[in-house]
């Protein structure tokens, strides 16, 4: 009995030599090109992000150094300089603090002076009634250069301070008496090329002599 001749075989190319068409790995490339542009923008902005969270808190840091050196300067000379800042008397009161400066060769510091802004009155006459007269000494805000590190190469970030001086006064015969100075450094920075800054602000107190409370 003869044998059934068996058929052509008509299997793809593919599954003969286990390789791919040009349709397919075109398709294949596209898909990996679009998977990593969305890759490569999210690193991008991860980097971006991870660079301002670094410089934010070298900034922060700084401002926190600053407002610390002007606690340590005492309710006496921060009281004198509030009397002081008045525009019918001159220049403007400055309250020097010091910053990093590499290229300080004594101690790595430079002195700057942050002037105040604004000044303000707040004399309680009854409760929640309290009459306020405010001043302003300055109206540009003091910008101050930062550098965020000791090598020369560190970035460098103009960081704008706006401070305001207000004195709280209890009314005549009020018991207990209170007088306190309210200290707020308001500061603001941007990255480069972006309009969108960054503002954060710190309050200090300060009561006189004769606060009893």
């Amino acid at each position: 009995m003869k044998g059934i001749p068996s058929k052509p075989s008509h299997r793809p190319l593919k599954t003969l030599l286990g390789a791919f068409t040009l349709v397919e790995v075109m398709v294949s490339m596209l898909i990996f090109a679009l998977s990593a542009t969305g890759l490569c923008s999210l690193f991008l902005q991860n980097l971006r992000f991870s660079t301002w969270q670094i410089d934010n808190v070298h900034i922060t840091n700084s401002s926190f150094s600053i407002s610390d050196q002007i606690k340590n300067m005492g309710a006496n000379q921060i009281y004198a300089a509030y009397q002081a800042a008045d525009p019918n008397k001159g220049t403007p009161i400055p309250l020097n603090v010091t910053v990093v400066d590499p290229s300080d060769l004594t101690d790595g510091y430079k002195t700057i002076p942050l002037y105040i802004n604004k000044t303000e009155l707040a004399v309680t006459t009854a409760p929640a009634d309290p009459v306020i007269n405010s001043t302003e000494v300055k109206s540009s805000w003091n910008i101050v250069t930062l550098k965020l590190g000791s090598l020369p190469t560190s970035p460098v970030y103009p960081v704008s301070y706006y401070i305001t001086v207000r004195r709280n006064v209890s009314a005549v015969n009020t018991t207990p008496a209170f007088d306190v100075l309210e200290l707020t450094i308001a500061y603001k920075w941007a990255v480069s090329g972006s309009a969108i800054k960054s503002l954060n602000q710190i309050q200090l107190s300060f009561p006189a002599p004769n606060c009893s409370f």
